[in-house]
């Protein structure tokens, strides 16, 4: 398996997306842990604005934040930046008083309240989504591809074998790796006197020119269904 899977683009073009995406889905779960805890546990206190700011990005959106501390029961200060909405960064300034909310056992964990503060829901949903995006598609290419592999090496271990020519090779033109398109050959082969064909996996560029046009190469097909065939580039049912 070992073989097709490290010769498997979509596999790893998904692992990839898997790997960026599944991180933004376990933030999203445990934000939404701590906004759902603060709002259900967290009591309300005031902090003191000590400073305010905004920042703009190359495509000219603009972030504002608010800079404010508060002391704890204990007397312990906290310190936290969070980003508003510019309707209403711009109605406050250095030394107000702001409304928040915080976990007792924990103050690190708090917020802006009332209406200041974005939805809580925000940071969580925005994690999701690209966890979403990126993991959602990269787990389904991992599985897809995998689901592809075991079904050819099903083929390859139950299948009957037949003697296939080599008909031409060709590239992948969907498939780019390192500035090439990975080759391929296509096969005739015959089944109780019927004509056939099937086309290889992408051969690995090492592999380019172990077979020529014309070569016999082995394939395995399924008895119940002969057109389903899988040539055996890896010499699986030799190994066996």
């Amino acid at each position: 398996m070992f073989n097709y899977i490290r010769g498997s683009f979509f596999f790893w073009f998904g692992l990839l997306f898997a790997v960026v995406g599944t991180p933004f889905l376990v933030i999203a779960v445990y934000q939404l842990g701590i906004e759902r805890q603060i709002l259900r546990e967290g009591v309300f206190a005031n902090a003191t604005l000590v400073e305010k700011g905004h920042s703009s990005s190359r495509n000219s959106s603009s972030n504002y934040w608010l800079k404010y501390v508060f002391n704890d029961p204990y007397g312990v200060e906290h310190i936290r930046q969070a980003q508003v909405k510019w309707e209403q960064w711009r109605l406050f300034r250095d030394g107000d008083t702001l409304p928040i909310r915080y976990l007792p056992e924990n103050p690190e964990r708090n917020r802006l309240g009332g209406e200041i503060d974005d939805a809580w829901w925000v940071l969580p949903s925005m994690f999701g989504l690209l966890g979403i995006i990126f993991g959602g598609l990269g787990w389904t290419f991992v599985v897809v591809a995998i689901r592809k592999i075991i079904r050819r090496l099903a083929l390859l271990r139950e299948g009957s074998i037949a003697d296939a020519d080599i008909t031409s090779f060709e590239f992948d033109r969907s498939i780019r790796i390192n500035g090439r398109n990975p080759p391929f050959f296509r096969y005739r082969y015959i089944v109780d006197g019927k004509k056939h064909s099937g086309r290889s996996p992408d051969l690995p560029f090492k592999m380019m020119g172990r077979w020529n046009h014309g070569d016999k190469i082995r394939v395995f097909y399924d008895p119940r269904d002969p057109a389903r065939s899988e040539a055996d580039i890896y010499d699986q049912r030799r190994l066996r």
